[in-house]
């Protein structure tokens, strides 16, 4: 059984409007554990959008998105939500990190919405351990708006981690970088997936989208 099967998921905007957008128009792919799958196309042609459907971040007009042998569109709105927090870590281009505070705050964030109560002491360890799994134990005390952008998204790298998700979910996690940078936080995230996790990576370097083991483009809505 595949880690996640999606099957004829589909999405538009502004139904039931003339300026209706069809953008996911019935996707198809399977996803096994420690998989690295990019998703490529030049921009507006849906990748985010897809991305956030599979992270349950956007409702699908239909389809399925199969879990666990179950169709997790299915689930009520707070099943979803602890599914997301428990399932999926998400990392984005521009870190989403909550800039005044440091970065041992932004790694508690997620672990507010677990549904495993942390002591301080294990809560204290699982942070300080995650941050060493990303290089960054030095800077734990340290405002997030003092990082560089490569630190920064290897904090946001920490968050996305801090549940031990099953799927990171990336999108254009180095879109904000330079190349020397960019090359790094891709080997960071592979280093993940030898870890044994999947990784669904929206990007549009070539160059990292090529080091997976999968590559689809969406075009018109559809993998090409």
């Amino acid at each position: 059984m595949s880690l996640i099967e999606i099957k004829s998921l589909k999405k538009s905007f502004n139904d039931g409007k003339e300026n209706k957008i069809n953008v996911i128009r019935g996707i198809d792919l399977r996803i096994e554990k420690g998989e690295k799958i990019a998703i490529v196309g030049d921009s507006g042609c849906g990748k985010t959008t897809f991305i956030n459907l599979i992270g349950l971040i956007l409702n699908s007009d239909s389809g399925e998105i199969i879990i666990n042998g179950r169709n997790v569109l299915e689930l009520s709105s707070k099943d979803k939500a602890n599914l997301r927090n428990a399932f999926f870590g998400y990392v984005v281009q521009d870190f989403a990190l909550v800039e005044e505070d440091t970065t041992y705050q932004n790694l508690e964030i997620p672990l507010l919405y677990s549904k495993k109560r942390y002591s301080k002491r294990e809560k204290d360890k699982l942070i300080s351990d995650t941050l060493n799994k990303v290089g960054l134990s030095e800077k734990i005390n340290e405002k997030v708006k003092f990082l560089s952008g490569g630190q920064r998204q290897r904090v946001a790298i920490a968050r996305a981690i801090i549940n031990n998700p099953s799927v990171i979910l990336a999108d254009e996690p180095t879109g904000a970088l330079d190349g020397d940078t960019s090359e790094k936080i891709f080997s960071l995230l592979n280093d993940l997936v030898i870890d044994g996790k999947s990784l669904i990576l929206v990007t549009h370097n070539e160059k990292l989208a090529n080091y997976c083991d999968k590559k689809y483009k969406i075009e018109t809505g559809v993998f090409k």
